[in-house]
């Protein structure tokens, strides 16, 4: 797993729409078209041709709107005093700060219990077995839409090419599929990414049961391993425009 992507130090900045440090994932870029499917860091104002300056692959280039794509995420955090190490109190959905959003189809509720549950027990970290034992006990409550006889499937979310879309079906909106799609294809996904993943399966896998399986255990596990490597980080300058 790689770290979280880098943070940048907007004190004071307004961002139109945007939270300082937002994380985007770059899409349908053709200059830059080795940097699609990467995750980039908004660090200023929109400008008057619709342009952000985004931070990514240690440069900051200025990007049309139409190029990126938000995951709804924002992680609060506690900072440790003295120190660039930052705790994560819990995740929840940007646009309306809730930790279930049925608008922005995000689900952080496991998310949030196992995080309180590594945060009681710093030096004994959850395995999946845990992990997976938690979530079941989540899902047990939810109606299982969509099962005709109420059988556990191991079907559901899997990186890579042939990715099964049972939990993005599960997503009313289709914008957020598109999201969800998106940053399946990240490589190596910064804590927002995975968190944003895992807060759309699991609103996913409550919709629909066969998307209940191992595969949505395993983006939740990436987010607490994130989270415990978590630091904060900065530095952006400024940038050229990229199409």
């Amino acid at each position: 797993l790689s770290p979280p992507a880098a943070t940048v130090d907007l004190s004071g900045l307004q961002l139109e729409g945007f939270e300082p440090n937002e994380e985007v994932i770059l899409h349908s870029l053709v200059a830059k078209h080795e940097l699609n499917n990467h995750i980039g860091i908004v660090c200023g104002e929109r400008r008057s041709d619709n342009r952000y300056p985004i931070k990514v692959a240690k440069q900051v280039l200025s990007i049309k709107a139409c190029n990126f794509h938000r995951h709804g995420v924002r992680v609060e955090v506690h900072s440790s005093s003295g120190v660039d190490r930052v705790c994560v109190k819990k995740l929840v959905c940007s646009a309306h700060n809730s930790e279930c959003c049925d608008v922005c189809c995000l689900d952080f509720g496991i998310t949030n219990h196992l995080l309180a549950i590594q945060r009681s027990r710093p030096k004994e970290p959850l395995c999946k077995a845990q992990i997976e034992s938690t979530a079941n006990s989540h899902f047990a409550k939810v109606p299982r839409a969509g099962s005709e006889d109420g059988e556990w499937s191991t079907r559901g979310l899997q990186d890579g090419p042939g990715v099964s879309m049972d939990a993005v079906q599960g997503l009313h909106d289709q914008g957020r599929r598109v999201v969800m799609c998106a940053a399946l294809k990240v490589h190596s996904p910064s804590l927002v990414v995975a968190a944003a993943i895992a807060g759309m399966g699991c609103f996913g896998a409550c919709a629909n049961v066969v998307a209940r399986g191992p595969e949505v255990v395993g983006y939740l596990e990436t987010v607490l391993t994130l989270c415990a490597a978590n630091k904060v980080q900065h530095a952006c300058a400024p940038g050229h425009d990229v199409d």
